[in-house]
């Protein structure tokens, strides 16, 4: 008599439940090893029933035709799980930070990032930090699309800033240059430039990461944590043109799209 599936239905039901068990069970959320082990054991066992009946009556898919017990148990436990295509359980934090560094140093020379590393009990973190450019980092009230003008909207008035029960163009920009005067850099839009070059360390640094956190169950199986190179907007990114500046947006923005592989 089944222990742990005693209430399957049917073959997709079963994976369903196992899941479940994993996500209470698993040694990485204060699971028993033994337990899990003990699980795992009849969960072989039940797939196999289960399978075949399902194939008996001809309802797998081609997919589901080629699964196995072991194929089933998926690599990650939550439905939050994500692996990087660059990430190795062998490769220490030191040697991402190393690849880190190489990598914006190549890529954009004529930016200043700071890559550092940090160590706790129960967790590891990668910091990575832009702090000078060449070139402006945000846009213009002029500049400024519709989408932005919402999100600055929203953000603002969540804050309790925007002042304002209707408006025209010319109001919306008055009302923007005092709010970043008087609040700073953190209510500011990116510019284009800027923000592709956020998004493609930021996606080259997660590239090197594993991530399978549920807030329900646990925050600490993950490889490091990192916060990204531009927090809280990027409010001490220092503006410093440089001799070798970047002569136009369209060479930085073609940069962000070659991502650079390991060796």
């Amino acid at each position: 008599m089944s222990k742990y599936f005693k209430n399957v239905q049917n073959y997709n039901e079963l994976k369903k439940i196992y899941k479940e068990l994993l996500k209470t069970n698993h040694p990485d959320n204060g699971g028993d090893l033994a337990k899990m082990q003990e699980i795992n054991a009849e969960y072989d066992v039940m797939f196999k029933i289960w399978k075949d009946r399902a194939a008996k009556d001809n309802t797998l898919n081609e997919e589901e035709k080629a699964e196995t017990a072991q194929s089933t148990r998926s690599y990650f436990y939550t439905s939050f799980g994500w692996e990087g295509d660059n990430h190795s359980w062998s490769r220490s934090l030191k040697e991402v930070a190393q690849i880190v560094r190489a990598y914006v140093k190549e890529k954009y020379p004529t930016y200043k990032f700071s890559v550092r590393t940090s160590y706790a009990s129960m967790c590891q973190e990668l910091h990575v930090e832009l702090k000078e450019s060449p070139i402006e980092v945000y846009k213009k009230a002029d500049e400024l699309t519709e989408d932005d003008k919402n999100e600055f909207f929203r953000k603002a008035n969540r804050n309790g800033y925007w002042s304002l029960d209707c408006w025209n163009d010319s109001e919306f920009e008055a009302e923007y240059n005092r709010i970043t005067e008087e609040h700073g850099n953190f209510f500011k839009i990116m510019n284009e430039v800027t923000d592709a070059v956020v998004k493609d360390v930021d996606d080259f640094v997660k590239s090197y990461n594993y991530s399978d956190c549920d807030g329900m169950i646990d925050y600490f199986h993950v490889d490091f944590y990192y916060f990204g190179c531009a927090q809280n907007n990027g409010i001490n990114i220092k503006i410093v043109p440089k001799t070798a500046q970047i002569k136009d947006a369209t060479t930085v923005l073609a940069q962000t799209k070659k991502h650079a592989k390991p060796a």
